[in-house]
């Protein structure tokens, strides 16, 4: 079994609270969220929804949410079923997952490529990019602690076994073979001596 499946969402919510991770992930969401304006974008391995309260329904229609745990969408749906914008909760590993060619104008993917297949996962993402859509990656940076930052929550360890991290460098390699260059790129300090790597690509 996935241990994705085996997290909860009360233990998930905890430990990328207690990691300083969430709210790092919230404000680069934010970030990239009103620097590009989306009509229609989708976050792959959206989870619990975080980052979904910056959607604003004026300028955003349509709002497509893909993850693996079925719970964790639960909850995003619960948490957003007054928000304004249409939220299409997709239950599904990513690399099956088929959304419609050049229809998003963001696609996000936070501490995805760790654990899916990025020579497959990039190919897939620049296809549904509209001709001015962007893609933003977030990436976790090697360090000198634990991939996975120990916070007590016992369900998230073992995420270790299945978590492979990625240099920068290799994932824009792949964007560009896919069609796709680096327009923004930088890095957020996290706590523990860890950080992300944020890199947003668009359509050549």
């Amino acid at each position: 079994m996935n241990p994705w499946l085996t997290v909860p969402a009360s233990e998930y919510e905890g430990h990328m609270i207690t990691a300083g991770q969430l709210p790092a992930l919230s404000a680069i969401f934010r970030d990239v969220y009103l620097q590009w304006k989306p009509r229609r974008l989708a976050v792959l391995g959206c989870a619990t929804g975080n980052g979904f309260e910056h959607v604003v329904s004026s300028v955003t229609e349509h709002v497509i949410g893909v993850d693996i745990n079925a719970a964790y969408l639960g909850v995003a749906r619960m948490r957003f079923a007054a928000s304004g914008f249409k939220l299409t909760p997709i239950h599904g590993d990513i690399l099956q997952t088929e959304l419609e060619p050049e229809s998003l104008d963001l696609v996000h993917a936070a501490l995805v490529l760790e654990y899916a297949d990025p020579e497959l996962v990039v190919p897939k993402i620049a296809k549904w990019l509209s001709p001015h859509g962007v893609c933003c990656v977030v990436l976790q940076r090697e360090g000198p602690q634990p991939k996975v930052t120990p916070t007590g929550f016992q369900s998230v360890r073992a995420l270790a076994g299945i978590m492979r991290l990625h240099q920068p460098e290799t994932i824009r390699a792949l964007a560009s073979s896919a069609g796709l260059i680096s327009l923004r790129s930088w890095e957020v300090p996290l706590p523990n001596e860890k950080s992300f790597s944020v890199n947003v690509y668009g359509r050549k």
